[in-house]
């Protein structure tokens, strides 16, 4: 399961005081975001009022934006479910380039997704309650869960066609009311404009929902978009 062989010992002593690629996944298990802690603030202040939640994620990486929001939730309401949908592990059976825009290896040299079981460990570890992992194509896996969503976080396939698809299952799938927020949808922050570059990436589909009359849009807050929704 592992992929040690061209590991970067180096880098991770450096940053993480760790010389091999397990000790590395339970560092940054539950702790690494791409999120600035702005920007999961305003995540968190979208359901920051309601009684209870349902909340989904679409793009987990390695589930730090993912506790941050399973610990604000569960401070703020006792009835509440979190969902990550991601490829996980399957992101290396994918095809990369013009359909994915996801690297298979990041700086450490190591695979640049999380492995749904260790992941679902740590955050158990970490005291998290009432979530949920669900490895596959999310516009697929979306369809399979009976809840409707409070709150939809989208960062997985930067690429147009499937954010457009995430998008779809996100609304199928969310109560009259409810908020679905794009990340990576600048076309000035880095690394936004390489998707913007490709296909449009997820500016495109935000621009395309400012016309949209089932959204409505409520603001843009660096690489975020968020919208909510009309049913």
């Amino acid at each position: 399961m592992y992929f040690s062989d061209n590991f970067n010992k180096q880098l991770a002593l450096q940053h993480y005081g760790v010389d091999n690629e397990i000790d590395l996944r339970k560092k940054i298990y539950g702790t690494r975001s791409a999120c600035s802690e702005e920007e999961i603030g305003f995540l968190k202040s979208y359901i920051s009022d309601l009684d209870s939640v349902v909340y989904g994620e679409i793009g987990v990486y390695f589930g730090g934006t993912f506790r941050q929001m399973i610990d604000h939730i569960s401070s703020t309401t006792n009835q509440y479910m979190c969902y990550g949908f991601d490829l996980f592990e399957d992101l290396r059976i994918e095809t990369f380039g013009e359909h994915q825009t996801h690297d298979i290896k990041n700086k450490w040299n190591i695979l640049n997704v999380a492995y749904c079981d260790d992941l679902h460990k740590s955050l158990i570890e970490f005291g998290c309650k009432n979530f949920s992992l669900v490895k596959g194509s999310s516009d697929e896996t979306i369809m399979t869960v009976d809840d409707q969503f409070d709150l939809f976080f989208i960062d997985g396939n930067h690429t147009y066609e499937q954010c457009k698809k995430d998008f779809e299952a996100a609304y199928a799938k969310s109560k009259n009311g409810a908020v679905i927020v794009f990340d990576n949808s600048s076309n000035d922050i880095e690394p936004d404009p390489r998707y913007v570059a490709l296909d449009g990436g997820p500016w495109k589909v935000c621009q395309g929902l400012m016309s949209d009359d089932r959204v409505i849009f409520l603001e843009k807050v660096k690489r975020f978009t968020s919208f909510r929704v009309k049913k």
